[in-house]
């Protein structure tokens, strides 16, 4: 595996559940950890326990992520690795950004 020690985790749609189990591997990999999530405000508990970031961004808003991947530069001064539920983890930078229309059926 990967040296991830010090490397920057972006998760997106940070919540409960699978994305909590996520960034706390991610952490005790030595990894730092950026949560995402439209709300934050859910996130405190989980951000202290990990010494995480936290940034307010809706996904599903192209701009919203630009303004994200701006955030996290200035704030962080890295370019992260992303993890989502719905996709595989892979580096992502602003260039990469792709945003799929929402699904007309929320449940898929």
């Amino acid at each position: 595996m990967a040296d991830l020690n010090d490397k920057l985790a972006l998760i997106v749609g940070a919540g409960s559940g699978l994305s909590v189990s996520i960034a706390r591997s991610f952490a005790a990999a030595g990894m730092k950890i950026a949560l995402a999530a439209r709300s934050v405000g859910d996130l405190g508990p989980l951000a202290a326990e990990i010494g995480a970031r936290t940034f307010a961004a809706d996904a599903t808003d192209r701009e919203a992520v630009k303004k994200l991947y701006g955030d996290l530069a200035d704030t962080l001064g890295e370019t992260p690795m992303r993890s989502s539920t719905t996709r595989a983890i892979a580096p992502v930078g602003p260039s990469s950004i792709s945003i799929p229309p929402r699904s007309r059926n929320p449940s898929r």
